[in-house]
């Protein structure tokens, strides 16, 4: 009966350490590993919202702290390019409007540019009527003044004829 009692106690005791170890393995390594697994998971996803758990002191203690460096390290440099992408955004925008707003005054312009220059063909038509009808009035002012200069000359010959008629007639009277 000793021996049977002694193989029985042995029996037991090795299940009791076979269950203890499972525990062990299972609280110590199995649950931190699962643990860690979700965790880089959920970075793997892109949430950098929640910190990566280190509950072990051991090499998956390690890699924890080497997960959520990384996580600390990504999410702030995705946050950096996240306000880099607004602000790249809004100088778009703001560019895009100057960019419309400079098309709309070189429209402008340009109508401007067109009415100017159907102003100054307009003139330049004046200016060469202008300039016609300066010839004309020369030309008319050159006639009259011939025409005057044989009027003078016929009115001074009317004037001596008539000098001659008086000084006959004084002779006659």
């Amino acid at each position: 009966l000793g021996n049977a009692l002694l193989e029985t106690l042995g029996f037991g005791s090795m299940i009791v350490t076979f269950f203890v170890s499972l525990w062990f393995v299972k609280e110590h390594i199995v649950q931190p590993a699962n643990r860690l697994v979700n965790d880089l998971d959920r970075l793997a996803k892109g949430d950098f919202s929640t910190p990566v758990s280190r509950t072990t002191q051991d090499e998956i203690g390690q890699v924890a702290v080497s997960a959520e460096l990384i996580r600390t390290t990504l999410g702030s440099i995705i946050s950096r390019l996240n306000g880099l992408a607004t602000e790249v955004s809004n100088t778009a925008s703001d560019l895009s409007t100057t960019t419309h707003q400079v098309v709309k005054a070189s429209i402008q312009q340009s109508e401007s540019t067109a009415s100017t220059s159907a102003a100054i063909e307009q003139m330049s038509v004046s200016i060469a009527s202008v300039a016609e009808n300066t010839d004309s009035v020369k030309q008319i002012s050159a006639e009259s003044m011939a025409r005057s200069t044989e009027g003078n000359v016929t009115l001074s010959a009317l004037i001596g004829e008539l000098a001659a008629v008086e000084s006959s007639v004084d002779d006659i009277a």
